[in-house]
Order: C-alpha cells, then structure tokens, then sequence
C-alpha cells in the first residue's frame, strides 16, 4: 500500500533529524522482582531497598486479604523520580503537588512515585501514595467483584501507612496524618453520603474529608470487636449482588454508626496491626545499570505515555533514534509518539502527514527487529488506520494486519494488548469476531483485569454473545470506581439497550 506525497515529507523529516545530538539525561537503573519492574534515577541502594519494601507490601496485602500468591503475574512497572515535583512536572494538574499517580490500560499500567522523604509527619510522601496505588492495583487483581467506592479508598488508605522495618516487622493502620483535615472533620460528611455517595466530582475539600472518614469507617470494623464480622457478612453480600442499601443492614443502625465512628476516632489508642519478621515475600531481585541510550528512552517513554510536550518529547526521540539507527526500541518510541499527535480530531492534511510518519518509523524499528512485539503491533494499527480511512473491508487487506497481530502475539503470549487487537480488527473490518478472538479477548482481561479499557471491551462482547448478567458484574467495577463512575454508568446504559434490543443489538466497537 503506497501513500505517495505524505510517505516522502515523513521520511524527509526522520532523515533531517540524523544530524542532531541526542538529548543528556540521567543514569537509570532498572530493578525486576516477581510483581514489580522498577526504574530509578537512584543509587542502587535505595533501589534494592525500595523494590525488597514492595514486594513484602505486596505479602502483607495477601495475608490481609487472605490472596494466594501469584504464580503468573503481569509485572507493574513502576518509574521512581526524585521528587514530588518531578512528578508534578508530568501532569496537567498544576494547582497541587502531586507526589505519585497510577495509569491503566490495555497498553500496560504503570505508576509514577518519589524517592524524597518528606519534611514532616503531615506530608504526603511519595512511598505512602504509591502503597495507596497499589492497593488498588491489588484489589482489581486479587478480588473478583465490584466494591463501593468508600471501601476502595478506605482500604487503599488503611494499608497505605504501612511500614516495613529494617528487621522484616511491620504495622498497618497507623493514621494518615496527611489526611488530618479530613480526618478531623470527618463528622461533617453524613454516613448516608459516606456509604452511598462517590467522591468523583465532589469540591477538593470534601475529597479529604471523605477519605478520611472512608480509612476511620475500615479500621473500626476490622478492629472493634464490638462490630466482629460486619465487614465480612457486608462484602459478602454486594458479591453476592445484593443492593447496597440492603448489604448495609449488616452494620445495624446507621445513626448509631456514625456515632460509632465518632467516639472511635477520638481513642487514644488507634489499634495497628502488627507483623512479625517471618514475612514471606518474593525475594528474587536483579538489578542492572541501563546504558545511555536505553536511560533516555526510560525518561522519554514515560513523558510520552503522560502526554508531557508531546511535540518536544517526538522532537527529542527523533534525534535519539536517527543517532541510533539499530535500536528498535527507539524507533518504536518515536512511531508511538508521531501516532499519540495523529488525533482523530486534527486536520486531515496533518493526520495523514502524521500516520505516514509514525508508519516510516516503526518500519525503521521492524528492520532493525522484525521479530519486537510491539513494533509488529504498531504496525499492524497504523496499517488499521489506513484500512478505516480507506474504508476496505475486503478479507486480503485485513490478513496482512493479522499477521503483524500474530506476530506481536507469539513475541509475548501474556501481552494482553495484542489479544485486544485481534479481536477489535474484526469490529473494525465490520465482521463478527469467532470464537477465537472472544477466547482471546477474555484472557486479555483476565491478564489485566485493572484496564477499564480491556474491562469495558470484554463486557461488550460478553452482551454480543447475551451473556448480560456477566457483563453487567463486570461493568459494576466501573460504576462504583470512585473515579470512573460517569464512563461505568453509560457504558451500563448502553449494555441495558443492548439486552432490551434498543438501538441495535451490537456493541460499539472498542
């Protein structure tokens, strides 16, 4: 498939950048555990102790909960800037200081935490947020149904004070003093909000407060024996599908809880539980020193998969890969980067010039690797994106893309993003999917149950092939995402239209 004039001026545009230097940038290290794969601009020290402290959160999370170990898991890459202004510098958020956030998709998750220490008990470090993140990457792996949104955050609150000794003991639930506002004026927030309300779209300081009581509500029904069991018998009902409101009965009156709560904050002996240094953890660790060139890419890929400058961040990667015309995995980055700026919405002209762009550069990385995942991935949606432009249906077209797909697939058979894009280049050829990318679509989920994207994908076909009660279980997770609420209430709409045969009966294409 040729696309003439757009193709040369891409082309064009690479070999003008040959010339350039590529950018400085710091020294990265790169550390791999069993759960985790950890990028640092720190000393090894630091990266050795931060990825050991992880893994034995991770171990703590499994005994609280009661989770098996993971025999197979899809590593969570985790990038660890020096501070938390470094992280703010990486997102669109500039009215607050943000020391560490977590980001799905069927790409990959990943999250951003800091390295500093903080000035004082009060702050938010960069240690706690990350052990909040992770709770909710835990639960989304581990637990098999959806929760309510103040039990998401309290929890994820509860475990985030964790502390790990130099000895292997440890503490969960000390208070989160960096939540004293809300804390403190937790009483504000009626527990009829508390229990039935999402804090998405609440003001900022009705946020805090809201956690705050969210983390006072978990840690006095795990530890008031007063209130043994309630916790238990009213999880246990919402899996069971029982109404929230129903479920909520397992706590008796809801006056007298509120009061509950109350009195229990003001004790001056906050239970904590308590661990042993005979911790089982994951101990496997290696950790390697990354060369220049792959120390750039780690700063660049990630400002790229925030969205930071994207036109500097494309400019600096086009200089990286011209000077290292052998690296793959540099030219993939600067396809990924040219293809994140060929928005759906820009002018045609640009679009075009664009695509064609991102095209010559994973050829680039294809020549230099034909065997690299996903530069056969990426190659396999550009050519889409052509398909979809040119409107070509016919099955030719469509089996030269599978054969990049099928590729990118036995490169990494537990990447869940090349099982995605098989089935969706059937949608997007506009034939039904077989059986074999519905099988593929649901393991994709099933390896990343924490990707809304996956999460949504594979309840749609679920409702294609009538099975709405489990896709509607599915979709539930998103409803009550104290974050997602909005997207899961219309994605549930159109499932309810789907099984009452409103507006067609076939899913939106994902």
């Amino acid at each position: 498939m040729a696309w003439g004039k757009p193709l040369l001026i891409a082309l064009a545009i690479i070999a003008g950048f040959a010339a350039q230097p590529s950018i400085a940038a710091e020294k990265w290290l790169k550390a791999e555990t069993k759960h985790f794969i950890i990028y640092s601009g720190g000393s090894r020290e630091q990266l050795q102790k931060f990825a050991i402290q992880l893994e034995k959160f991770d171990a703590i999370l499994r005994r609280l909960t009661g989770s098996p170990p993971d025999e197979q898991p899809l590593r969570l890459p985790i990038y660890v800037l020096a501070s938390a202004e470094s992280v703010s510098s990486l997102t669109s958020d500039k009215s607050r200081s943000v020391a560490g956030f977590y980001r799905t998709s069927k790409y990959g998750s990943f999250a951003v935490a800091n390295r500093a220490r903080g000035t004082d008990k009060f702050d938010l470090k960069g240690d706690v947020v990350l052990q909040h993140e992770y709770a909710h990457h835990f639960m989304f792996r581990n637990f098999a149904y959806a929760y309510p949104a103040w039990y998401v955050e309290g929890f994820a609150e509860f475990v985030a004070t964790t502390e790990i000794s130099a000895d292997g003991t440890w503490t969960v639930g000390k208070p989160p003093l960096y939540r004293a506002y809300g804390l403190v004026l937790g009483r504000d927030l009626p527990i009829e909000k508390l229990l039935f309300s999402r804090p998405y779209g609440m003001q900022r300081d009705l946020v805090d407060i809201y956690y705050g009581r969210a983390w006072t509500l978990v840690h006095m029904l795990r530890n008031d024996k007063a209130r043994a069991g309630q916790l238990d018998t009213y999880l246990g009902s919402l899996g069971k599908g029982v109404p929230e409101r129903e479920a909520a009965k397992a706590f008796g009156d809801l006056a007298a809880l509120d009061q509950s709560l109350d009195r229990y904050l003001k004790e001056k002996h906050i239970a904590i539980v308590k661990g042993s240094a005979q911790l089982p953890y994951a101990s496997e660790l290696t950790i390697q020193e990354l060369d220049p060139v792959d120390s750039q890419l780690v700063a660049l890929g990630l400002r790229r998969r925030t969205g930071k400058e994207p036109d500097k961040t494309r400019d600096q990667l086009r200089a990286l890969a011209t000077a290292n015309p052998s690296r793959a995995s540099a030219w993939l980055e600067l396809a990924l980067a040219e293809q994140d700026l060929s928005a759906p919405d820009e002018v045609v002209a640009t679009r075009i010039v664009r695509l064609a762009a991102a095209e010559a550069a994973v050829d680039r990385a294809l020549s230099a690797d034909p065997r690299h995942g996903r530069a056969n991935l990426l190659k396999a949606e550009l050519m889409m994106s052509w398909l979809d432009r040119e409107n070509q249906t016919g099955d030719d077209a469509w089996k030269r893309v599978r054969a990049y797909i099928a590729k990118a697939n036995r490169a990494d058979v537990l990447d869940p993003a090349p099982l995605f894009t098989w089935y969706d280049s059937f949608q997007r050829q506009g034939v039904a999917p077989d059986k074999l990318a519905s099988d593929g679509l649901a393991l994709a989920f099933s390896l990343a149950p924490e990707a809304t994207d996956l999460r949504i994908g594979y309840a749609y076909d679920l409702a294609r092939q009538k099975r709405f009660d489990e896709a509607f279980k599915l979709v539930e997770v998103v409803v009550r995402d104290p974050h997602n609420a909005e997207q899961g209430n219309a994605v549930l709409d159109q499932l309810k239209a789907m099984r009452d045969g409103r507006d067609g009966d076939d899913e939106p294409s994902v």
